[in-house]
Parts: C-alpha cells; structure tokens; sequence
C-alpha cells in the first residue's frame, strides 16, 4: 500500500494525510467536492481542508 500525501499550503512540502490506498483505489474515486480536514499538519501545525483532487500517493518501498 502506498501512502496518501497532500502538499501542505504553508509550506508547499508533502504532508501524509493519515491513508494508505494503491494508485487504482486513489484513481476510481470521484473528484467531487467533498471537502476532508486534516488536523494538526505535521508540518506547520494548522488544520487543513483538501479534496480528492490535492491528493498523491507515495511508494511505501514495500514489494
């Protein structure tokens, strides 16, 4: 399984989001506009709202 990141707004660096999902799975989801919040970013701090769409997979290095 690949991890899920978003790039953190204040930032701009990759922040993991807290999923793991293969490409298919990521992919096969609808770009809606459902919004999710993830709390706390590690990187900055504050809570951050993303959709579908701000999201990218990262190889977990796993076979």
């Amino acid at each position: 399984m690949s991890q899920v990141f978003m790039n953190c707004p204040n930032t701009g660096n990759p922040v993991y989001v807290g999923l793991n999902m293969e490409f298919n799975e990521l992919e096969s989801h609808e770009l809606d506009t459902a919004e999710m919040t993830l709390e706390k970013c590690t990187l900055c701090g504050k809570d951050h709202v993303f959709r579908m769409r701000d999201l990218f997979l990262r190889s977990d290095g796993g076979g």
